[in-house]
């Protein structure tokens, strides 16, 4: 199922939204199954900025051949975007909040296509040295606590769960991206 045009820049529209941490932007999406499938479009939107982000950033030769490498990146970026909701989505129907989960994980990955981009942003910024190097760290510092705090505001105004409920689902998030990162890691290096 993809989504039109029309669609497309209007869930954007609203992550941008939220990209700002205005609950408005939560209006933006519907809590429909539909939407939230065709809410992962996004990874499709945001796969070239991915890669050429993973590509600006690597300094290692890998280890592995080109094919595995290419394999395991596709499946690490595959897995990245469905084995969490899978998890939350059972964690939902537990804590009795499954209708509002379908709004929270098409806010989540339309946000996606920002934070990818801001990502990208900074990949290139290193790169192209026109940020000392001595500052990347920092960089990367900011913009993983910037995502941390959007998805954050993300699970806190679409699922009306606690903050500390929306800050467990965060770093379930966290986790399962670093485990999987990890893996993929270890096979290519």
């Amino acid at each position: 199922m993809i989504p039109t045009t029309q669609e497309i820049i209007y869930r954007v529209f609203g992550a941008l939204y939220l990209a700002r941490f205005q609950a408005q932007g939560t209006a933006y999406f519907d809590e429909s199954p539909a939407a939230t499938l065709r809410s992962f479009f996004a990874a499709v939107l945001v796969a070239p900025a991915f890669l050429i982000a993973l590509l600006l950033g690597e300094h290692e030769t890998p280890a592995a051949d080109s094919v595995i490498v290419a394999l395991t990146i596709t499946l690490c970026y595959c897995l990245s975007w469905t084995v969490f909701p899978v998890i939350a989505h059972r964690i939902c129907q537990v804590i009795d909040k499954e209708s509002a989960f379908f709004r929270y994980l098409s806010a989540k990955n339309w946000a996606g296509v920002v934070t990818t981009h801001l990502a990208l942003v900074a990949a290139v910024l290193g790169s192209s040295g026109v940020l000392p190097e001595a500052l990347l760290p920092l960089v990367n510092l900011v913009l993983f606590a910037y995502v941390a705090c959007l998805q954050w505001f993300v699970a806190w105004q679409c699922l009306k769960v606690s903050v500390p409920g929306a800050i467990g689902l965060v770093a379930l998030d966290t986790f399962i991206d670093f485990f999987i990162v990890n893996i993929a890691a270890g096979i290519i290096y």
